[in-house]
């Protein structure tokens, strides 16, 4: 029968058995292709889904940094005044060698001293007791005899050493001899330098008429190798006449003791000048070298702790430190504050508002007063 196959009209039982066969076949193909179709929709589906339904991840917080703002620009600085020819000149004279601080008797025996005039700065102290000695600050190369010269101490030791100066006296205390040698100041003794640096005129009483001159004392410290180079804060001295708003200040007086060999030091105030005339015990003081009254341009007032320390009535002047004080110029005084941070530093003085004084040119004189003594003010001629 097959032969019979594939001829028009003809049909065979085994020709529709394999029909069907094909058909079923190709149905069951369809029914699996259909059913990994659905089973492979469903999965997306479900992926889709769980993929919606899963919460997701929170985005990292981003901090926010602040953006610097520019700093400010500093104002600048305002430029120092320039200074008059007269504040130059004295600045000059601080500049012009190594400063010599000369130590001179205050009895009424030495009295006139000789030099004071020509000084640039001139502290008066207690040396013990109640009796009180200068000390008189040169520099320059001008020559003129100066004194009587007196013995050390060591709180005028401490002056000298804040200007790093060559320090002149004629002997000293104990006390002033050990701080000369453990400081290692610049001294030039009387005791131990020649007749050609130190002489005594005839004048006056021993130990009262010790005298030298700038040129013999320079002379000797070169002989000593001192340095003539110094290094210290030169004083600022005012361009144009200080406005000092504060009290006035016409006269002032310091009484260390009464009578008429006492020791007692006023000014008084020369509006014509702009200066104040020196007293001592009421009456002008003047230079021994030409008899010509000595004014002062400034007086610094500056008081400190003061103590009795041996039976000679020698002294401690507690000036390393700090405490309170005056300014006294152009017929005004101001209160000011000083300080000194130790031996070598030097003293600064300051206004209440904490800026530092500025002195008038001119000589000044700084008076160096106990805490028992009281400034007496304005008294009426």
């Amino acid at each position: 029968m097959r032969w019979l196959k594939g001829l028009p009209g003809t049909h065979s039982l085994f020709d529709d058995a394999s029909a069907n066969k094909c058909t079923f076949t190709f149905n069951r193909m369809t029914l699996c292709l259909t059913l990994v179709i659905l089973v492979a929709a469903a999965a997306v589906g479900c992926t889709a889904k769980g993929a919606a339904t899963e919460p997701s991840a929170e985005a990292p917080a981003v901090e926010e940094v602040p953006v610097p703002l520019p700093e400010p620009e500093p104002e600048p600085e305002p430029e120092p005044a320039p200074q008059s020819e007269e504040s130059q000149a004295w600045t000059a004279r601080w500049l012009e060698e190594r400063p010599i601080f000369v130590m001179m008797d205050n009895h009424s025996g030495a009295r006139p001293q000789s030099g004071l005039k020509e000084a640039l700065f001139v502290y008066e102290m207690l040396a013990e007791g109640n009796i009180t000695r200068y000390m008189a600050v040169f520099t320059g190369t001008e020559d003129y005899e100066v004194g009587p010269i007196r013995s050390a101490r060591p709180y005028f030791i401490n002056r000298a050493l804040e200007y790093d100066g060559i320090y002149v006296h004629v002997g000293g205390s104990p006390q002033a001899f050990a701080d000369l040698v453990n400081l290692k100041v610049a001294d030039v003794d009387g005791l131990s330098a020649g007749k050609n640096v130190f002489w005594r005129r005839s004048h006056k009483k021993i130990p009262h008429n010790m005298y030298s001159t700038l040129e013999a004392i320079r002379r000797d410290a070169n002989r000593r190798k001192y340095r003539t180079e110094a290094s210290f804060e030169v004083p600022v001295y005012a361009s144009a006449p200080l406005q000092l708003e504060g009290e006035a200040a016409a006269s002032v007086r310091f009484v260390y003791r009464e009578g008429s060999s006492g020791y007692a030091s006023g000014y008084k105030y020369d509006e014509a000048s702009g200066l104040y005339q020196r007293y001592v015990n009421g009456k002008i003081h003047v230079d021994e070298l030409d008899d010509v009254p000595i004014q002062a341009a400034n007086v610094i007032v500056q008081t400190v702790r003061a103590k009795t320390v041996d039976n000679e009535g020698r002294l401690v002047m507690e000036d390393v430190g700090s405490g309170k004080g005056w300014l006294i110029s152009m017929g005004t005084r101001i209160p000011v504050k000083w300080e000194k941070a130790d031996r070598r530093a030097q003293t600064v003085y300051k206004m209440e508002d904490g800026t530092p004084i500025e002195l008038m040119p001119g000589v000044t004189w700084i008076q160096v007063i106990p805490q028992w003594l009281e400034p007496v003010w304005n008294e009426e001629a």
